[in-house]
C-alpha cells in the first residue's frame, strides 16, 4: 500500500470531508517528503563521513602497527644487547677467575721451590725471591701479539730468566682470548714456552698464511720512520 493510500484511509478514519480531507492529505504527504528527505540526507552524510573516516583509520591502524614493530624491534636490540653485555661480563670474570687461579699456583710454586730446595727462581740478588714480570697485561684486540711477546722476551731475557720458567710469568699477563688458549694446553705444554707462543701465533693467525696476508697489506703506522718499517716488512718475511 502506497503512503498517499495510507493518508488518505487516516483522514477517512477520522470523518474528514472536502476541502479538509484534500488539505489534510496535501499536509501529511509534504511531511512525509520532508522526513524522506531528511533521512536521505542523513545517510548521505553517514556514508560521507565513513568514506572520509576509512583512510584515516587504516592510517592510524598503519600508524599503530608501525609503533608496535618498532617497539618490538627496540625491545629485541635492548635485549640482544643486554645478553652481549651479559656474556661479555661473564666472560671478563671467568678470565679474571683464570688469571687468580694461576696467580695462585704461581706464588705456591715459588714458595714450594724455595722450601723444598727445587728449581731455584728468577733472582736480582742471591737472596731475593721471584718478581712477577713488571710488564702490561696484554690488551686482547688492542695490543698486536707478536709485538707483544717480542717485548715479553726481551725482557725475560735481559732479566736473566730460564727459558723454562717463562710460562708462568707469561700465563698472569695473558687475558680473554690468549688465556683460553693457554688454560686449554695441557700441563706438560703449558711448561713449554715455544709450545705456548705457537698456540697463541695460532690463535691470533699469526702463521706463515697470516704473515704473507700482513706483508701485503702492510703500510706505515703512525710515528714509524722508513727504516722501522722495513725492518717490520722483513720481519714478516722471515716468518
Amino acid at each position: 500500500m502506497s503512503s498517499f493510500q495510507e493518508i488518505k484511509e487516516i483522514a477517512e478514519e477520522l470523518q474528514l470531508r472536502g476541502d479538509e480531507k484534500n488539505n489534510f492529505v496535501i499536509e501529511q504527504m509534504d511531511n512525509l517528503r520532508k522526513l524522506q528527505a531528511e533521512k536521505g540526507e542523513r545517510e548521505a552524510k553517514l556514508q560521507k563521513e565513513e568514506r572520509e573516516a576509512k583512510p584515516q583509520k587504516e592510517e592510524r591502524e598503519v600508524k599503530l602497527q608501525a609503533e608496535k614493530e618498532q617497539r618490538e624491534t627496540e625491545a629485541k636490540i635492548q635485549a640482544e644487547k643486554e645478553e652481549r653485555e651479559a656474556k661479555l661480563k661473564m666472560e671478563e670474570m671467568r678470565t679474571q677467575l683464570e688469571l687468580a687461579k694461576i696467580q695462585a699456583q704461581t706464588s705456591h710454586q715459588s714458595e714450594h721451590n724455595l722450601t723444598s730446595g727445587g728449581t731455584r727462581p728468577v733472582h736480582e740478588g742471591e737472596n731475593s725471591k721471584f718478581k712477577m714480570p713488571k710488564l702490561p697485561a696484554f690488551v686482547d684486540r688492542k695490543d698486536d701479539l707478536d709485538s707483544w711477546l717480542l717485548r715479553f722476551e726481551r725482557f725475560a731475557t735481559t732479566s736473566g730468566w730460564p727459558k723454562e720458567s717463562w710460562c708462568t710469568p707469561l700465563s698472569a699477563l695473558l687475558t680473554v682470548r690468549a688465556l683460553e688458549a693457554f688454560c686449554r694446553l695441557s700441563e706438560t705444554e703449558a711448561t713449554d714456552y715455544d709450545r705456548v707462543k705457537e698456540v697463541l701465533q695460532k690463535r691470533y693467525n699469526l702463521t706463515e698464511d697470516g704473515y704473507r696476508q700482513r706483508f701485503r697489506t702492510c703500510s706505515p703506522e703512525e710515528g714509524e720512520n722508513p727504516s722501522m718499517f722495513i725492518v717490520r716488512l722483513k720481519t714478516y718475511l722471515e716468518r
